[in-house]
């Protein structure tokens, strides 16, 4: 695992499933993984990057039109695991 991913969060399984064949399909090594509780309620899943695929992650579900609940960026902390929440790059 990298010292810090980008996690994706969707509303509903439909959008994460289109988020993960986006992503696929752009050439960017997406993983799976369940939703932690204290990222809120939707979709039971989210999909993770590495941190420097960012920017390519963001365009391909934006050219997809694959709506995004939420971004955050996970790393540790002291082993523990931390989300921050991040507004998309096109936002900054």
């Amino acid at each position: 695992m990298a010292d810090r991913e980008i996690v994706f969060v969707f509303p509903t399984t439909h959008n994460a499933l289109a988020g993960e064949k986006s992503l696929l399909m752009a050439g960017i090594d997406v993983r799976v993984m369940t939703r932690p509780s204290s990222l809120g309620d939707g979709c039971g899943i989210c999909l993770r990057i590495d941190e420097d695929q960012r920017n390519d992650a963001e365009c391909a579900l934006r050219d997809n039109d694959v709506l995004v609940g939420g971004i955050y960026i996970k790393s540790s902390d002291n082993g523990k695991t931390v989300y921050e929440e991040s507004v998309p790059s096109d936002a900054r």
